[in-house]
């Protein structure tokens, strides 16, 4: 009977399942356009020519979290038409060296940053929510950012 059951071993959750939600208050907003010739993988010859437009955001964290992040530092860049996006449409770090700076990379079609885009600058959104799923060993993908033009009162804030 004894050989019978099995022993339970109490097992840790995976990190890789965690959800992280962050609150920032957007501190800066920039805005980059290039125009640049595209090569080909030798570098030799000119395929043709490519745009890229791309937003710098930096904020500073509105809750504390139990990953210690203070301040942010988002990049959103335009994606090519018609590119798969996938299951998620960004990434995160952790920087090395700067423990409480959260360093997020994030894909766009190019409507939706163009849509984005003037309001940003401008200063019309002044909070942003970043989801991120499984922030394990300094890395993590974001699968979700909401902007708010208005704060989020604090008692709504996400806990620890």
């Amino acid at each position: 009977m004894a050989s019978e059951r099995r022993r339970r071993i109490a097992r840790k959750p995976d990190p890789k399942d965690r959800w992280d939600d962050f609150v920032f208050s957007i501190t800066d907003a920039t805005r980059r356009w290039s125009r640049s010739a595209r090569w080909d993988n030798g570098g030799r010859k000119v395929l043709g020519f490519q745009s890229s437009d791309q937003l710098d955001l930096a904020g500073a964290v509105r809750h504390r979290n139990r990953l210690a992040f203070e301040r942010l530092q988002l990049t959103i860049y335009s994606n090519e038409p018609g590119k798969d996006e996938g299951q998620y449409f960004g990434i995160c770090n952790r920087v090395r060296g700067d423990r409480a700076l959260l360093s997020a990379t994030i894909w766009l079609p190019l409507p939706e940053l163009m849509q984005l885009a003037p309001d940003l600058v401008a200063g019309r959104f002044v909070e942003l929510e970043l989801r991120v799923k499984g922030f394990f060993r300094s890395r993590g993908s974001v699968p979700g950012i909401t902007f708010n033009t208005r704060a989020t009162p604090d008692d709504e804030l996400p806990g620890d």
